[in-house]
């Protein structure tokens, strides 16, 4: 669909006041939805291998999505759309192909299956808050260097507290989002790794304005990069992604609709993380999107790894990865922080359950995406090597070893150990983890190999 039609319900939908949305139209849908359907959360299951449960969530996500459309916050009106329009947009068809980087780092992202023994998009990286220019430019290049990476997302650098760059929408914010990107590519430059391809422009950005101005070639960014485009919980847009995609369409940059679903909100529990994971991408297809974020988390803790959101993840991803033509990835946040044993059993936790069900995996944020400097180019090259050993799993095989991994975390998670720093974990000299932190790193593997995981 245009964009423009799009903007047109936002005008001349239902109208409706966005508590009302929240309560009487998502809330309710999920719990009858998943009644009706008979999704039923498997504690003992962490990664469901019931692929005719799977279809189910995918037609429940349909209906729920039909019925609530998305909520715009500027008009407070619903967007709807038919079923003939959804089913048209989330086939093979008329979805467009997401092809990342230039020359050397140019590749396909191509959508799985679940159980599918081929090569995983490997996106890693995040855009947790650097606090100087060095580090920033330290840790890009050691995310470049990582060859089997196939697209990252960069760090955002902290403001300077003596000028206004903390004010969104102010000039000092869209100075900053230049910088950033000057400074990203910079780094893919150092890394000899020019092409390689930023999958978060720009994560400074408060506002489409900003972005679009990161956006000039002039910043190191090109067509071949991607961009988020937010909806926000529950089912809800503003008119300024409709402006960023309108612009991102007319340059023909890859735009990713990018969603988290809350267990404990709106949603409800595990069974409408499944639910929504799934409409989230089916909302995604319809605003022409080429690729999907996708980061449930917890409404406490606002962490990806607990039992019940690995269980409903897995079961909405493979909703997705059966039905829905669309590349994706799952974006994790680990309650423990980098510099811990915690933090890799949650990681691969994490990429286990997403990789298994047909989609792939971010690099899972240490310490909730909250600790400065916390993260460090030792978490991407783990992700990397997970996900190749994951795909050589089936869902059947990955589920106990995950309910393992859970056994050795799931106590900690309220009371998680944040971890350590990217300077306190390596040697900013020659960019490599320093020696305690390489070995526990081998430990950890160890460990995962014991438990049945294919890591070479």
């Amino acid at each position: 669909m245009k964009i423009i039609d799009i903007y047109r319900r936002s005008l001349n939908g239902e109208e409706m006041n966005e508590n009302d949305y929240d309560i009487n139209v998502v809330f309710p849908a999920m719990m009858q939805l998943a009644k009706k359907y008979d999704i039923t959360y498997n504690p003992a299951d962490p990664v469901s291998s019931d692929d005719e449960l799977a279809d189910r969530v995918f037609e429940a996500a349909l209906e729920f999505f039909l019925n609530a459309g998305i909520y715009c916050q500027d008009t407070g009106r619903v967007i709807k759309f038919t079923k003939e329009e959804v089913l048209y947009a989330i086939g093979e068809e008329a979805r467009p192909r997401c092809i990342g980087g230039e020359k050397e780092s140019r590749r396909e992202w191509r959508c799985r299956k679940p159980d599918e023994n081929s090569r995983p998009w490997c996106h890693i990286g995040s855009g947790i808050y650097t606090s100087t220019d060095e580090l920033f430019l330290k840790l890009v290049e050691g995310y470049a260097r990582i060859d089997r990476a196939d697209s990252m997302a960069v760090p955002t650098l902290m403001n300077d507290p003596e000028n206004d760059s903390d004010v969104p929408f102010h000039p000092s914010e869209v100075m900053a989002c230049i910088h950033n990107m000057k400074m990203a590519r910079q780094a893919t430059v150092n890394a000899g790794r020019p092409g390689f391809p930023v999958f978060n422009v720009v994560p400074a950005s408060g506002g489409p304005v900003s972005t679009l101005a990161a956006s000039h070639p002039n910043c190191g960014t090109r067509t071949s990069d991607g961009w988020l485009c937010a909806f926000y919980p529950e089912f809800k847009l503003k008119k300024d992604t409709l402006d960023k995609i309108c612009y991102l369409q007319e340059i023909g940059g890859n735009i990713a609709g990018e969603a988290s679903t809350l267990l404990g909100g709106y949603c409800g529990g595990p069974e409408g993380i499944a639910i929504g994971v799934t409409a989230y991408a089916m909302m995604s297809c319809m605003l022409g999107a080429q690729y999907f974020l996708n980061f449930p988390v917890t409404l406490k803790g606002a962490i990806s790894t607990s039992r019940p959101l690995l269980w409903g993840l897995g079961l909405g991803s493979q909703a997705v990865s059966r039905n829905i033509h669309l590349a994706t990835y799952n974006s994790g946040y680990s309650a423990a922080g980098a510099g811990t044993k915690e933090y890799f059993y949650q990681a691969a936790a994490y990429i286990l359950t997403g990789v298994t069900s047909g989609v792939t995996t971010g690099t899972p944020f240490p310490a909730a995406g909250v600790k400065m400097d916390g993260m460090t180019p030792m978490e991407a090259k783990f992700h990397t090597e997970m996900a190749d050993a994951a795909c050589q799993l089936t869902r059947a095989q990955a589920s106990p070893i995950v309910a393992k991994l859970l056994e050795k975390y799931e106590h900690t998670l309220d009371t998680p150990d944040l971890g350590m720093t990217y300077p306190e974990l390596f040697d900013l000299d020659t960019n490599t983890p320093k020696e305690f932190y390489q070995k526990m790193v081998e430990e950890v593997k160890a460990e995962l190999i014991e438990l049945g995981v294919p890591l070479k």
